[in-house]
């Protein structure tokens, strides 16, 4: 999903839920150069009536300032 699908997904989350919380859990960030990071971690998502909960895998970059989302994957958590 490029930035422009990935905002508009998000602003149609944000109408579609009242309320939304995301707990991160078991957070790991590995350096890969001076400049990106790879963060992983756990995320519960919880909005109105809708749950999941799945790993969740960032690329991050740096800028001048600041660090940027280069890539994102998430993938479901089977429940046993």
């Amino acid at each position: 999903m490029d930035l422009a699908a990935c905002e508009q997904h998000r602003k149609v989350l944000n109408e579609k839920y009242q309320s939304l919380t995301i707990e991160i859990n078991d957070l790991k960030i590995k350096r890969i150069s001076d400049n990106s990071a790879k963060v992983t971690f756990i995320q519960n998502y919880m909005a109105d009536s809708y749950k999941d909960v799945g790993n969740k895998e960032l690329v991050i970059i740096k800028t001048d300032k600041d660090w940027k989302i280069e890539e994102e994957e998430w993938a479901p958590i089977k429940k046993k």
